[in-house]
């Protein structure tokens, strides 16, 4: 079974909430969180130092979620119970070759949460913010950021930006080596016994480069 992948960073250590702080959440958004969500909360709900955002406290959380709530545009179609964990500014993705200056530097909010109503969590990011897009030269088009799918499940979402951040972990390193060890012998005998073969055209081919070098 697939668990988080957490880091020990003394500069930046991961900071929970208590079993009190999570219930309280639970009761306030009359939600029921799963063991994997409680895991998250505890270890790294206030702050995770492999994401890039700021300390949060309870009440943040429950602000996040009432706003998510209570979007009119929101695709609850899609996501049934969504539960915000994480937010961050960014930058308007401009690519309009400078068409509009002005909303290049416009900070948009993202809201990333997860589906409740899954069991694997697949983690979501969500803004109401527009960004602008060229299609092609000299034509512009504006487009909703809307809903976006980040990862298949949270576990999958913190490791993999585990990865980005830290490096590969020790064992995955040493798989890695040890594939190259067990291949690379393969490979040889295997371009050795093409070459000898009698109607290879492999040896043909190499014939054909030595007489013209």
């Amino acid at each position: 079974m697939a668990s988080f992948r957490w880091i020990q960073n003394n500069d930046y250590p991961n900071v929970g909430f208590t079993e009190e702080e999570i219930r309280l959440l639970e009761t306030e958004l009359q939600k029921q969180f799963n063991p994997t969500l409680i895991q998250f909360l505890q270890t790294a709900g206030a702050y995770a130092n492999v994401l890039d955002g700021k300390r949060v406290n309870i009440n943040t959380l429950l602000v996040w979620n009432q706003q998510i709530n209570h979007l009119k545009i929101f695709p609850f179609d899609i996501v049934q119970q969504p539960f915000c964990f994480f937010s961050l500014e960014k930058k308007n993705e401009d690519t309009t070759s400078g068409y509009f200056p002005t909303n290049a530097d416009e900070t948009f909010l993202y809201y990333y949460f997860v589906d409740l109503s899954k069991k694997e969590l697949p983690v979501y990011s969500f803004s109401e913010s527009e960004h602008f897009i060229e299609p092609q030269p000299g034509y512009v088009t504006v487009a909703p950021i809307g809903l976006q799918l980040v990862s298949p499940s949270l576990i999958q979402f913190i490791n993999r930006e585990t990865e980005k951040k830290y490096g590969e972990t020790t064992g995955k390193k040493i798989a890695n080596f040890i594939g190259v060890l067990v291949f690379s012998p393969l490979l040889i005998l295997l371009v050795l016994y093409l070459i000898i073969q009698p109607n290879s055209n492999w040896r043909s081919t190499l014939f054909f480069w030595k007489k013209n070098i």
